[in-house]
């Protein structure tokens, strides 16, 4: 990433964040899906596999964020009827 002040917020934010309730039972079924996985592949590409897994989440989660920022700001814009 490039250390920019919204990624800053946004890893600001993953370090407070409190998963739901939901989102545990989905880590819970992704977890035993890895099990079995981990009983036909080899370990280096269990672990190749969940690095990309886990980059193409961070990258995905960071930029619907980067969208939910950019949108709040310019509904607030709107909201104090500035001109965009």
């Amino acid at each position: 990433m490039e250390n920019s002040i919204l990624e800053k917020i946004y890893l600001r934010h993953l370090e407070e964040y409190t998963p739901s309730a939901e989102y545990r039972v989905l880590c819970k079924r992704l977890d035993a899906l890895w099990t079995a996985a981990g009983q036909v592949l080899e370990e280096e590409q269990i672990s190749q596999l969940q690095n990309s897994e886990n980059d193409v989440y961070f990258r995905s989660n960071y930029e619907w964020f980067r969208e939910g920022w950019r949108m709040g700001m310019l509904l607030s814009l709107e909201m104090l009827g500035r001109p965009q």
